[in-house]
């Protein structure tokens, strides 16, 4: 019997403020390279890694079917002739590169360091408008007079007098529910979009409107005709094209306007709005840029982005606006078609300080010190400190185990894998808590679940393993080939065998002890290596060969060069002693018992699927996922009906979500609809 619940497939772990001055966690200078420091602990760790479920180590030779399908192998090395004339098998090949960032995030989540990478994060994201706001969208278009651009407020039939100040300090108006007699915007039929174009502007037109429908009665009249009002028309394509919303053909366009001049307010046009325009449609674009064209809004076309891309004299838009000190204050322009707002900062922001990357030798984190480090390009970093060379070296990984590959005749086809979605605010941050612990609580508004002043990231993104992995499970394969999944030709198989080390010199004790409780795994624990990972593939088992490492202290190197004797290693003891050395320092820090989360999974003991959201367990239509975000975002009465965070890390039924979908409601037949009469569409847009 399935359960109620599933797991996410992604996670994090903890990264509370650090504190600077800790002498084993904080900042420091690094150990330079010049000399074997005193204090300080040199050699060779080796590392036996076991694959706990096939892995994906992809290798770039890619096919490409006539549908822009790909498909790969596993990555391998053709091996050479071994004197007998006969050429060896290829062997695995995965990329020691590939260990190290593996072993590197453990590294910084075990110690708490700096972020080694934040790239890509310092722009606003975009949400989905939520309803409410939504009603509070005025009708805009940008002028120009006398060189200066300006915002003119449209209120069509509105006046000022009509314009009520809400909770949150904008401007709406009272019955904004009903469309049709409330709307500010006239509607106008498509096909008549053709005679557009007799103004100033392209969109310009005269036209005369029923007050009731607030539909076009008669267009392109004589202006001094009684009752003609000069309306900008927001063109979105030909009659029959489609605007993003699943294909649906337009029928209607709007007509911004204002009856008389009591019916408009200009505003100055400033460079901070003219910005949140263009973010608006660099965001637009970036989470459309995978939609087929005819799902996808049209200005979001790279044929079409050019001329949208700056908010200029002609453009239509939605504002909204507060009144502050008796002044109009714009806080929000968006394009006609985009129901989309920005967070109020980027990721970049809210992320602490001092889990900020480094800038410059002084502002070391454990990770930079052990690792290495190089400068973001950001902030100009001093003189002759643009880079660092960590002190750990890895060696290329052999594999241990004959015949190490399965091959499929057909090939497997995967499941399509959901891009990273940053900009759902409520999974991906938060505010902290008295636990350390950074989450919304549940039934959180939309609208207070922001990047903003008060929040911050929920901490460094993991995929916990998923337990046991059924090779035979339609959880991790697809009937569709497609160009935005891939299949398999083969996969490294269960219980393969591999081998590594990591030479290190001048790293304390302290950093010994971090490094290898980072890496040992205890019974049922992984790390996660490859590809797949949200679908279950690349758990890894990591262990220790403290009886093959060979560890030395500077003192005991020092004395065998002046001897010319062997040095003495430290024994399997001594080293064992130092990793739970350091695991007693950390044990109680939000961070380790996340990471330690981590690195056991989800064992499924309750029956709990590992999924990405979805409103059923059977669900497979690829809106499923999108059904279950709109349902958690549901209000009622201006209150979440759900509102869920993605719960901390965790293999209990706590730490699950529910699948959740939007129950039947009546129609306007007094039946039952799932979609509900056409009240249940939202507002026009």
């Amino acid at each position: 019997m399935n359960s109620k619940y599933f797991f996410n497939p992604y996670n994090f772990v903890s990264t509370p403020k650090r504190n600077l001055d800790d002498g084993m966690l904080g900042d420091a200078r690094p150990i330079g390279h010049s000399r074997i420091e005193e204090g300080t602990l040199s050699g060779k760790l080796v590392i036996r890694m076991v694959a706990e479920t096939p892995l994906l180590i992809p290798s770039s030779d890619v096919s490409v079917d006539k549908n822009s399908h790909r498909s790969r192998k596993t990555r391998t090395i053709q091996g050479t002739a071994d004197g007998s004339g006969k050429k060896l098998d290829p062997f695995v090949a995965i990329p020691s590169s590939s260990v190290k960032g593996m072993v590197r995030s453990a590294y910084e989540m075990i110690t708490n360091s700096r972020f080694s990478v934040f790239a890509g994060h310092d722009d606003r994201l975009g949400m989905r408008e939520a309803t409410s706001d939504a009603l509070l969208a005025i009708p805009a278009v940008v002028i120009v007079e006398n060189g200066s651009p300006k915002l003119r407020l449209l209120l069509g039939n509105k006046t000022l007098d009509d314009l009520k100040t809400n909770d949150d300090g904008y401007l709406s108006w009272e019955n904004q529910g009903n469309r049709d007699k409330a709307s500010l915007a006239a509607r106008v039929a498509m096909s008549d979009v053709d005679i557009f174009g007799r103004g100033k502007f392209d969109s310009m037109v005269n036209f005369t409107y029923d007050k009731e429908t607030m539909r076009v009665r008669e267009l392109d009249v004589d202006p001094n005709t009684p009752g003609v009002c000069l309306g900008y028309v927001h063109k979105s394509g030909k009659p029959g094209s489609t605007d993003g919303r699943g294909g649906i053909p337009k029928k209607n366009e709007r007509v911004f306007f204002a009856e008389s001049a009591r019916n408009a307010i200009d505003i100055p046009l400033t460079e901070d709005i003219a910005k949140y325009w263009r973010d608006i449609i660099r965001d637009s674009t970036s989470v459309n840029e995978d939609v087929a064209d005819a799902h996808r809004p049209l200005y979001t076309k790279d044929s079409e982005r050019a001329e949208w891309a700056e908010l200029s004299e002609g453009n239509t838009c939605f504002a909204r606006v507060k009144v502050v000190n008796k002044t109009y204050q714009i806080e929000l322009v968006q394009p006609v078609h985009i129901g989309r707002e920005l967070h109020p900062n980027s990721p970049a922001e809210v992320l602490d300080s001092t889990l900020q990357p480094a800038v410059d030798f002084d502002s070391f984190s454990s990770a930079e010190r052990v690792f290495g480090w190089a400068s973001n390009g950001k902030v100009e970093a001093p003189r002759n400190q643009t880079a660092f060379a960590g002190h750990v070296r890895f060696s290329p990984v052999y594999c241990k185990s004959p015949d190490p590959i399965e091959k499929f005749e057909s090939g497997r086809i995967l499941a399509i894998l959901n891009s990273p979605k940053p900009s759902m605010a409520r999974f991906y941050a938060g505010v902290r808590h008295q636990n350390g612990e950074v989450f919304f609580d549940p039934k959180t508004l939309k609208k207070k679940a922001l990047y903003d002043g008060k929040s911050t990231v929920r901490g460094r993104k993991v995929y916990p393993h998923h337990g046991s992995f059924d090779s035979s499970s339609p959880q991790w394969q697809s009937s569709t080939k497609t160009k935005v999944n891939q299949s398999i030709l083969d996969w490294i198989k269960p219980k393969t065998e591999f081998e590594f080390s990591i030479q290190f010199r001048n790293i304390t004790p302290a950093e010994f002890g971090a490094l290898v409780a980072s890496i040992q795994t205890g019974e049922g624990q992984c790390h996660r290596l490859g590809g797949g990972r949200p679908l279950g593939f690349g758990a890894v088992s990591l262990k220790v060969d403290y009886h093959q490492s060979k560890i030395v202290t500077q003192e005991s190197l020092s004395q065998s060069w002046e001897n010319c004797e062997t040095a003495k290693f430290l024994p399997a003891e001594h080293l064992e002693e130092l990793e739970m050395k350091f695991r007693e320092r950390v044990q109680s820090e939000s961070f380790y018992k996340t990471f330690v989360s981590y690195l056991n999974g989800y064992a499924n003991a309750e029956g709990i699927q590992v999924a990405y959201p979805r409103s059923s367990p059977d669900a497979t239509k690829p809106d499923a996922i999108l059904e279950w975000f709109v349902e958690n975002e549901r209000t009622e009465r201006g209150v979440p009906v759900h509102g869920l965070p993605l719960p901390q890390i965790g293999a209990a039924q706590k730490n699950s979500l529910p699948y959740i979908s939007r129950p039947p409601r009546p129609d306007n037949r007094g039946g039952n609809n799932s979609r509900g009469g056409q009240g249940g569409r939202g507002p026009r847009r």
